[in-house]
């Protein structure tokens, strides 16, 4: 079978500092300033094995890529 996944991650810098730089793959992808803090967003598609349904799950493959980011 074959599945994709969301997953979200937030970064937060502690009022009253700055927010480290990051690097320029995350930047190109970013939308909005990035003031306090950035939401980036992954997909990950995953394939994986059922023999028979006899509930035996086997994750055979899994690629996971950046989407977008969004600064705030």
């Amino acid at each position: 079978m074959f599945f994709t996944t969301r997953h979200y991650e937030k970064q937060t810098a502690y009022a009253g500092t700055t927010f480290p730089t990051p690097n320029k793959d995350v930047l190109a992808l970013t939308k909005g300033e990035i003031k306090q803090s950035l939401m980036l967003e992954f997909v990950s598609n995953e394939v994986a094995l059922d023999p028979k349904g006899q509930g035996k799950v086997t994750i055979l493959g899994r690629i996971q890529g950046m989407t977008s980011a969004e600064g705030s």
